[in-house]
């Protein structure tokens, strides 16, 4: 329990220590220990980079074409679903934004976010090759229907963002092949699934 003295000032630094305390710790245990958040940052930060350069702009669908995918696949295969969420939607969203394409930064908050857990989920107790490609292909159609949903909704007609989907095609595909190489190396060194 927190004890407080008196004065205002000293009760709401309490209640600002308390509530921090709950929001990290459960049962005793840190809930994010303090190597996964800089991680969590760092990734997040890097699928931001990569995402925006290098990047193909798409007149056609208003967006562009990148890697960013590639570096969110690899996060899903080393963090917790939580974290990969965190580190997917929060660094793609800022990648839209700094890159000019703040409209789109919601949408790709939650379609980012929702590739990220599923990949993460279906990797989560095992990360072989079998579970990689089914995560991967799982979280690659979560954003070609989502871009799909998102864009139609956005400009009113389900028929103009049919041409975002050979686009988004390509860059799965693209993510697809980097990633599997990338975390074929980590798996290597037994990097892929240690306790954070």
């Amino acid at each position: 329990m927190c004890i407080t003295q008196k004065g205002r000032l000293k009760k709401t630094a309490c209640l600002f220590h308390c509530n921090t305390r709950n929001l990290f710790i459960r049962g005793g245990k840190m809930k994010f220990s303090a190597k996964k958040v800089a991680l969590i940052g760092i990734l997040g930060a890097l699928v931001c980079a990569i995402t925006m350069w290098p990047q193909i702009p798409v007149p056609a669908t208003e967006g562009y074409i990148h890697l960013g995918d590639a570096v969110i696949f690899v996060a899903a295969a080393i963090l917790d679903p939580l974290s990969a969420v965190l580190t997917a939607g929060i660094g793609s969203m800022m990648a839209d934004f700094f890159s000019g394409y703040a409209h789109w930064m919601l949408p790709t908050l939650i379609i980012k976010g929702l590739m990220a857990l599923f990949m993460a989920s279906v990797v989560r107790k095992n990360a072989n090759n079998v579970n990689l490609t089914v995560g991967m292909i799982g979280s690659g159609f979560i954003m070609i229907v989502g871009y799909y949903v998102a864009a139609a909704i956005m400009k009113g007609n389900w028929q103009l963002p049919m041409a975002s989907v050979p686009f988004n095609l390509i860059q799965f595909a693209s993510g697809f092949v980097v990633a599997f190489v990338i975390i074929a190396g980590l798996k290597s060194r037994g990097i892929i699934k240690k306790n954070l």
